[in-house]
């Protein structure tokens, strides 16, 4: 059966900057081979906005499950084929096992689309055979006619789908992750045209669309309107948005009934980075830590970094902006929120706010643009990997020197070259000559006389650097607005 061409499917234009996913769902569903496709993501991503409309769009079948008993379920699903298919006489299902044996092989003609089955977890959760059932509705034929997309927001649920050792495992033709917007993307979003502002937002809520709606639409539109927007929409304890930290890592089921996972998620939101610190933290031994640490990075709240220049080194930060404001922000506050004002409350707790949530993204930010953005020029030539170091004896050395930013390029047989190093600071007054006289010590140091020297601030820089940079070829600065537009 010939499948609908790609090039009919056109993205909707509500479908805002999924380029490359709708391609990609769009290829699966043109494609002869098509079997099982699988797309996931946490909540408020888009994730559903999207399936729906290539659903749509293919003229195919949209159903999304229920937190519901499995026969439920399964007269939802007979009833939503009857509308898809009415040429048919109504559908009434009597099992799971008949239902997709039906639907994966309908006859030739009777439609040439896509079935898209949303929320899967809430089925595997009443119903754990459901994978094996699927398997072997999908084993019994050599080719299913219909092409079947399983969506969940739940990752740990998702991904273990096709796991080794797995009933689907080896049967997918389509594995898609869907992630949060990148920084430009999400300003983008919000309708936020200043750097400054863009980057105090993205420190609160991230890449996740769905939080524009959760806030009314409205999004601050300069650093004088900051305090009111955060006060209102974070704030205060009625505020959708106040609980959103908390709501996301019991989402994941696998956190849920794990005291050792909370307890490791909080030690590195306090910061606590490293296995040793985060071991001491939580009075563990850091060899205790591996599943947990395991379980937050597949679940996406975490990221596991390399130190770049110590490569058998590593740290671990929080990747889910909204968690760090719930941890670091909210959580200390929570039981005043109901008796104070909330603009007295951003009042008390502006300075750790600046400090311990948009320090850290703003360092990170800085990292990304490098990555993803900057040219040869910007970073004194190609580069394959960009991250942080600490040059000391160990990673836990109090007295090592922090690197934020190190690009480096590294040859086929890994040896590397240091290309640049940089210092990001988010702060209140413009960046001074110090911060160039402390990266000129660690090139010394580090040994690397070639290397680019990058200044990042987001509040700007004082005329002393803005003058070196003038002089000097070995000196870039980014402020706010470059990371939002430049090179």
């Amino acid at each position: 059966m010939s499948m609908i061409p790609s090039w009919i499917i056109e993205k909707p234009i509500t479908v805002v900057s999924r380029d490359r996913e709708w391609a990609d769902l769009t290829r699966f569903v043109s494609s002869t081979a098509a079997r099982l496709g699988v797309v996931y993501g946490r909540r408020r991503l888009g994730k559903t906005h999207l399936i729906e409309h290539l659903a749509t769009a293919a003229n195919g079948l949209y159903f999304c499950a229920a937190q519901q008993p499995a026969a439920a379920n399964l007269a939802d699903l007979s009833a939503a084929v009857s509308t898809w298919l009415p040429r048919l006489r109504p559908i009434r299902y009597t099992s799971w096992d008949e239902a997709l044996d039906h639907l994966l092989h309908l006859p030739r003609g009777a439609t040439s689309s896509v079935l898209v089955f949303d929320e899967v977890g809430y089925l595997i959760d009443q119903m754990p055979s459901f994978p094996s059932l699927l398997q072997r509705a999908l084993d019994r034929r050599p080719r299913p006619t219909q092409p079947l997309l399983l969506a969940g927001s739940t990752q740990s649920v998702m991904r273990r789908l096709t796991a080794s050792g797995q009933p689907l495992r080896g049967r997918a033709n389509l594995e898609l992750v869907l992630d949060p917007f990148d920084f430009r993307d999400a300003a983008s979003f919000w309708g936020v045209d200043r750097g400054r502002v863009a980057v105090l937002l993205w420190s609160i809520v991230g890449g996740t669309p769905g939080y524009r709606e959760l806030c009314d639409d409205e999004a601050p539109t300069s650093e004088a309107s900051f305090p009111e927007w955060i006060s209102r929409h974070v704030l205060s304890s009625s505020a959708a948005l106040h609980r959103e930290g908390r709501i996301v890592v019991m989402e994941e089921a696998a956190l849920n009934d794990s005291a050792m996972h909370w307890a490791v998620l909080s030690a590195i939101t306090s910061g606590a980075t490293t296995r040793t610190a985060i071991g001491r933290a939580i009075g563990r031994p850091s060899t205790a830590l591996g599943n947990s640490l395991s379980v937050l990075v597949s679940s996406g709240l975490i990221a596991r970094e390399e130190d770049l220049l110590h490569r058998r080194r590593s740290s671990y930060r929080v990747d889910e902006p909204i968690v760090t404001t719930w941890k670091e922000l909210v959580e200390p506050i929570e039981r005043r929120m109901l008796q104070s004002d909330p603009k007295r409350l951003f009042d008390d707790i502006e300075a750790p706010f600046h400090a311990r949530v948009v320090g850290p993204a703003f360092e990170q930010l800085v990292r990304d643009w490098a990555e993803s953005h900057a040219n040869e020029s910007t970073l004194g030539g190609a580069v394959t990997a960009v991250g942080s170091s600490r040059v000391g004896r160990s990673p836990d050395d109090p007295n090592a020197a922090q690197i934020d930013l190190v690009a480096v390029d590294r040859d086929a047989a890994g040896r590397q070259t240091i290309r640049a190093i940089g210092e990001a600071k988010h702060r209140n007054r413009p960046i001074d000559m110090t911060a160039i006289a402390r990266l000129e010590a660690l090139r010394t140091r580090l040994d690397c006389p070639a290397a680019k020297l990058l200044l990042a601030c987001d509040a700007g820089f004082d005329r002393d650097v803005v003058r070196a940079d003038r002089r000097r070829e070995d000196i870039e600065l980014v402020d706010a607005e470059r990371l939002l537009r430049g090179a």
